[in-house]
């Protein structure tokens, strides 16, 4: 499966804020508990707290660090701002870039207390990989809806989000597994049928010889040039393909046309018994009573044009 399934707005706000967070959200991932509190009022100076708060419920929400802290919507940080009891947060904000190692070490500080985990620590990225597979295999759901649903299962059980490319790859590769896994099932079954069942093998080598049958007919009838495509590009090669999907039909429609006839004829003059089973075992893909050499000639005569049949021919009689 190709790994490039995701919409334009789905990269857009993987990992990042691509609006203001509603009231709930709010509520819910930027809301500073006492230890939260407590823990960012030990921070030296007001940047230093409000940048900690911002970096915790920065990675609640998008589930990782931003490589530019500061960047987030002003309702959060006026949010933030107004628990910590900051008068004006954005100026304050800033200066939290002052010192280039601070927000790095704030963020170690914030995986350590509250138990955030890198993407590929073990036994999580195993138990990852389980749980998209068996969401595959189970669901039919579409490998964007399931990129989603991967990265509200990281949120919630806090492991950092990977870059954008590495979980498309993760999912593309555990669906593709279980749509691999789906069609050696159904390979297994059917060869089994195959193996028990006399007469699913029989209708099956009748298709097949079917197939064969316009192979041959199809290769009789494109005998010049040795039965090879000489048009160097797509189109005249098409349009080859095409003529010879005509010619074939046409003969295939004549012969049945006429095989019909014949049938009806036999069962008029009601000598030999016409059995369904019979009828049903006649193909329409002979060619061998065509002369598929020589020159063509495309006049029709006037009781073909009135809707009237070739007379049939006497298999007794030599001369016909």
């Amino acid at each position: 499966m190709p790994v490039d399934f995701l919409t334009k707005e789905q990269e857009q706000r993987y990992g990042r804020y691509a609006s203001e967070p509603t009231a709930p959200q709010l509520a819910r991932f930027f809301h500073l508990a006492d230890n939260d509190l407590k823990l960012a009022l030990k921070k030296h100076g007001e940047a230093n707290q409000l940048g900690f708060a911002l970096q915790l419920a920065t990675v609640r929400f998008l589930g990782n660090f931003l490589l530019d802290p500061t960047e987030v919507p002003a309702g959060v940080i006026s949010h933030l701002g107004q628990q910590l009891g900051i008068t004006n947060p954005g100026m304050v904000l800033p200066h939290y870039l002052d010192r280039q190692t601070t927000h790095y070490e704030h963020a170690a500080k914030i995986k350590q207390l509250y138990g955030y985990r890198d993407f590929h620590n073990q036994p999580h990225h195993f138990q990852l990989v389980r749980w998209l597979y068996t969401r595959a295999w189970l669901s039919s759901e579409r490998p964007s809806l399931l990129f989603d649903l991967t990265t509200a299962y990281l949120v919630e059980r806090k492991i950092l989000l990977p870059g954008i490319s590495v979980l498309e790859r993760v999912v593309a590769s555990a669906r593709d597994r279980a749509i691999g896994e789906l069609g050696r099932l159904c390979k297994t079954l059917y060869i089994l049928t195959y193996i028990d069942d006399e007469g699913y093998r029989r209708r099956i080598l009748i298709q097949l010889n079917r197939g064969e049958s316009r192979h041959t007919m199809a290769r009789a009838i494109f005998h010049g040039k040795r039965g090879e495509l000489r048009q160097r590009y797509r189109e005249g090669q098409e349009d080859q393909l095409g003529a010879l999907g005509l010619v074939v039909n046409m003969l295939v429609l004549w012969n049945t046309i006429y095989m019909d006839a014949a049938l009806n004829q036999i069962r008029q003059e009601g000598k030999i018994e016409v059995k369904p089973e019979d009828v049903a075992r006649l193909s329409p893909l002979g060619f061998e009573h065509r002369n598929l050499l020589g020159r063509y000639h495309f006049s029709v005569p006037e009781y073909i044009q009135q809707g009237q049949l070739r007379p049939l021919r006497n298999p007794a009689d030599p001369n016909d």
